[in-house]
């Protein structure tokens, strides 16, 4: 059981107190003498549980107040490791104690569903808040406590016979307004090779790929579905938005279990209180560096290492040096109805790839940006001002000169995006999708106009 996990993998007192030597300057000697006075306590684990944690209370804010002080992205490391490494404290002080002080209650029913579920989310706030530390130990320590849990659990019950389904084959029709004159249906193409896709990239379009994610064991083997993340990772916390979409004033993001986001988000027909509940939507975010048992059901597409570098350009294969190519992957999982407002993704290339659902795409090219009226406000100057489903054409009379692409993306397809290329995404059905931004040369990188 859990007992014979952490005997095996817990990090030792000496880590802890590894862990923050690095950052000496930036802590100060009276944090790190608090912080070496907390180890004690951890090591001689003769305190109570809830006693130790208000000892951490300090720590704690004191790092929260670090991590809330200016822009997220200029936050020093050092806070966010020592914010981490407080929170793993304490879940292994609580552990500890329950073990020693009563193995049975520790592997009781009540245990692990009333306790073990407190501390997943303990651990998943140092993953989003903090950082992933120790080999990623909270992130396989949280694994460990679910598994746990999903013993002693009776499996989950979802209906999913028409969450997924395309309720409308005409719904493309009917959202190209009238105004949309000049659109083009989206090429399809069956699994190019890399030669094919290459020259495909240097053409700049967007086009969709078929048949080459069908063996992702997301696709089938595991098969992605409701029952299936609430069974395996329901109680793990995660950030979801809530509201239509981020260009709108309500719009904010509010932590909460997947069980709980999938209770409340994909079932509302069966709750009259809840017909009038806001959109939530799991969207652009790194769970795989989360939850890491999850890359297992996907696999990164070859055509991401395509770069257009001199490399690709001088042979027929791709730079199959992963690692050398910086590849963010992102989960986008929602209930039917999630929009992604007209935007661009800037320099990167981009492959939306469908593992479940359907989504209906809007795309133009960056040569199209005069036509699209994009934020004057830095926070959303990727973001045009039109609303792709009424457009106001009387604040943006030029829309109507614009001309794109337009499609449905199923499940086994990936849209290909390129650099600068401006999409809109709105769900038609319940969706699980996972997206690769990845950097190419900049003969790859239109000009804006």
């Amino acid at each position: 059981m859990i007992d014979e996990y952490l005997d095996r993998n817990s990090p030792t007192t000496q880590q802890f107190h590894e862990l923050l030597q690095p950052y000496k300057t930036e802590f100060g000697a009276i944090l790190l003498r608090d912080y070496h006075e907390l180890l004690k306590k951890y090591e001689i684990a003769e305190m109570l549980s809830e006693d130790f944690k208000i000892c951490t209370s300090y720590l704690l804010h004191y790092a929260w107040e670090k991590l809330h002080t200016g822009h997220w992205k200029n936050v020093h490391i050092c806070w966010r490791v020592l914010y981490a490494s407080i929170k793993l404290l304490t879940v292994l002080y609580s552990l500890r104690k329950s073990i020693n002080e009563d193995e049975g209650e520790c592997n009781s029913y009540n245990y692990c569903h009333i306790q073990y579920t407190q501390l997943i989310c303990e651990l998943d706030y140092s993953l989003i808040m903090g950082y992933s530390i120790f080999d990623s130990f909270a992130s396989k320590l949280a694994s460990e406590l679910h598994k746990c849990i999903k013993l002693t659990s009776e499996e989950s019950v979802c209906s999913e016979d028409i969450t997924f389904q395309l309720d409308n084959d005409n719904f493309e029709m009917e959202m190209l307004n009238q105004t949309m004159i000049n659109m083009n249906k989206l090429a399809r193409v069956s699994c190019p090779s890399l030669e094919m896709f290459k020259k495909l990239m240097k053409l700049g379009r967007p086009f969709i790929i078929t048949n080459a994610i069908n063996f992702w064991p997301a696709y089938h083997q595991h098969n992605w579905t409701l029952k299936y993340w609430k069974d395996n990772f329901g109680h793990r916390l995660v950030p979801v938005e809530i509201g239509s979409k981020y260009t709108e004033e309500n719009w904010g993001q509010k932590l909460m279990t997947i069980n709980d986001f999938i209770n409340n988000y994909f079932f509302t027909s069966n709750n009259e209180k809840q017909t009038n509940l806001m959109k939530g939507y799991l969207a652009q975010y790194e769970i795989f560096s989360q939850i890491p048992e999850l890359e297992s059901d996907i696999h990164i597409p070859d055509y991401c290492t395509l770069t257009g570098d001199a490399f690709d350009e001088d042979t027929n294969t791709a730079n199959t040096n992963v690692d050398d190519i910086h590849i963010d992957t992102n989960i986008w999982f929602g209930p039917k109805g999630t929009v992604s407002p007209l935007h661009h993704d800037n320099d990167r290339a981009n492959l939306l790839s469908q593992v479940k659902g359907y989504k209906y795409v809007v795309l133009y090219e960056a040569s199209q940006t005069l036509y699209l009226y994009a934020y004057e406000d830095n926070m959303l100057s990727n973001t045009s001002k039109v609303d792709i489903e009424k457009p106001d054409l009387n604040k943006y009379p030029e829309f109507v000169k614009a001309s794109g692409f337009y499609g449905i993306l199923g499940p086994g397809e990936m849209l290909y995006i390129p650099p600068r290329c401006w999409h809109y995404v709105r769900s038609l059905s319940a969706s699980f999708s996972v997206n690769f931004w990845w950097d190419v040369v900049p003969s790859l990188i239109p000009p804006w106009q």
